[in-house]
């Protein structure tokens, strides 16, 4: 039977695990989900949006971990079969006659308890997770610096994915908002950071014909046509001023990894993951200058949170507007 390698036995030395997608249950879509079921103010518009946000994250998971989810499954159906057959032997010696009816459920229950305390320790999951990588690395034929470059370059796919979606939630929310609630626009106005971004829109005839010339529903379209929400700051140019400097919000939106996650977008997109002495100082010197930037899945998961949690907050904030609304 094809057991798992210990450690000492592998014909290579294997790459850290921290670089590898694990399989985990991380629970977005779920999260939104029970938020959108608390928010109950919020229009179906702007609470599909949310659902939307966490079936993207949840497909962008699928994808990343793939590769290693299907190494580990692997692994350890092999190491059901080992239990499964430990098991046989024991049923057999536990059951005194009647083997057929006897052995079978018995060695069932033993396999379940002996595979229920393998995944339970920390020996267990580590010898799994090392299996799996061990087989990524059998079946690719690469060499331990391909897998492991190949794993980086994952989690950096994987993060450019996670403020992709986080940037087209914001702006498809902003556009929501305003066009359910456009007497918001005279909040954006009174502020000067977001006067002024909107002022730069140049709408045409053509522009509002698109739109319908009836713009009672359509405030959010106008501001948006010519306003580019990529960053976080003209994220917070906006959100900010909408809900009234909520303090929840900016708190939310000050978390650090969500400021990572976005100047690591931009370092990814436009230098390659080159590290320059711009992003050195913006990230307080986790990564140096002339270095290319890495990241591992506990990184990732950071990111993944900081989005989710400032996302939940969007949609509290908005709940409550739209409870006071109603209460006036």
């Amino acid at each position: 039977m094809d057991q798992i390698p210990d450690e000492q036995v592998y014909p290579v030395e294997l790459p850290d695990v921290r670089y590898f997608v694990l399989p985990q249950s991380l629970g977005f879509s779920r999260r939104l989900k029970n938020k959108s079921k608390e928010t109950i103010f919020l229009p179906d518009e702007i609470k599909q949006l949310a659902s939307t946000y966490g079936t993207t994250l949840g497909r962008m998971n699928t994808a990343a971990l793939l590769p290693y989810r299907m190494a580990w499954l692997g692994v350890l159906d092999v190491q059901i079969q080992s239990f499964e057959q430990r098991a046989l032997f024991q049923a057999v010696a536990q059951v005194e006659d009647d083997f057929d009816n006897l052995v079978p459920p018995l060695r069932e229950k033993l396999a379940a308890e002996m595979f229920a305390n393998f995944m339970a320790s920390d020996k267990g999951i580590d010898a799994a997770h090392r299996g799996a990588i061990h087989r990524l690395h059998r079946s690719t034929q690469l060499d331990e610096g391909s897998i492991l470059r190949g794993a980086q370059d994952l989690l950096l796919q994987s993060a450019i994915s996670v403020w992709a979606a986080f940037e087209t939630f914001v702006s498809d929310f902003i556009r929501c908002y305003l066009n359910q609630c456009p007497q918001a626009l005279h909040l954006l106005l009174a502020d000067e950071d977001a006067k002024k971004r909107i002022g730069r829109a140049k709408w045409t005839l053509t522009d509002l014909l698109a739109i319908g010339l009836n713009l009672s529903d359509r405030v959010g379209d106008l501001v948006l046509t010519e306003n580019d929400l990529s960053d976080l700051v003209s994220m917070k140019a906006l959100l900010l001023p909408l809900f009234e400097r909520d303090e929840q919000l900016r708190m939310s939106l000050a978390e650090p990894d969500l400021f990572i996650l976005g100047k690591l977008r931009n370092i990814l997109a436009h230098r390659g993951g080159a590290v320059d002495t711009k992003f050195e100082k913006e990230t307080t010197g986790r990564w140096r200058a002339g270095e290319t930037v890495t990241i591992e899945v506990a990184d990732l998961n950071r990111y993944l949170n900081a989005t989710v949690a400032t996302v939940e907050q969007i949609l509290t904030s908005a709940n409550r507007k739209f409870e006071n609304s109603r209460v006036l």
